[in-house]
């Protein structure tokens, strides 16, 4: 979906106006995903350079028991992200179920929030899910690929960006 400030996002809720605290881990996410601070840059600089940006890919997980926060602090993140110019897109997948609900849900939700054309409702969830790691790999600004609350993360190893400037957040009970 497109905003009027220029980013795009799939976010699925609202912002939530009553967010407290936590900084240390905004911070730490900001740090370990590479997005903080002055060596993080402008994503719309980034945006408007013709090579395509050439970063580590990063990922970084939240875990913990249910009701802790992990989706609001991501949630949090993201909108953050965005305001302060560090990502210019954030793709969010509700990444709960079998491997083949996750991959068709990555698909539908990238294709969304990427503004890609849809295929047609009878495509392979394997080739709607490739594509859009394709598109979030030659991507040439910041972006945020949010998995939100994995089960099982083998399932999203063929999909998460391999290269580019897409940085991925996975939040999940498990602990290991």
């Amino acid at each position: 979906t497109g905003q009027s400030d220029g980013s795009v996002h799939n976010l699925p809720f609202s912002r939530n106006e009553g967010f407290r605290g936590r900084e240390d881990d905004l911070r730490a996410l900001e740090t370990s995903l590479g997005l903080g601070g002055e060596s993080s840059g402008n994503a719309a600089a980034a945006a408007s350079s013709s090579a395509p940006a050439v970063a580590a890919v990063t990922q970084a997980s939240l875990s913990g028991l249910p009701g802790v926060g992990k989706t609001q602090l991501a949630l949090e993140f993201a909108y953050r992200g965005l305001e302060r110019g560090r990502i210019t897109r954030v793709v969010w997948v509700d990444a709960e179920g079998d491997e083949h609900e996750l991959l068709g849900r990555f698909g539908r939700a990238g294709e969304r929030a990427l503004g890609l054309p849809p295929l047609e409702e009878s495509a392979d969830d394997g080739e709607r899910a490739s594509r859009v790691r394709d598109a979030l790999q030659k991507l040439r600004a910041p972006a945020l690929l949010v998995l939100d609350n994995v089960d099982d993360a083998a399932a999203f190893r063929s999909v998460v960006p391999k290269t580019g400037p897409c940085r991925t957040l996975i939040t999940t009970r498990d602990h290991t």
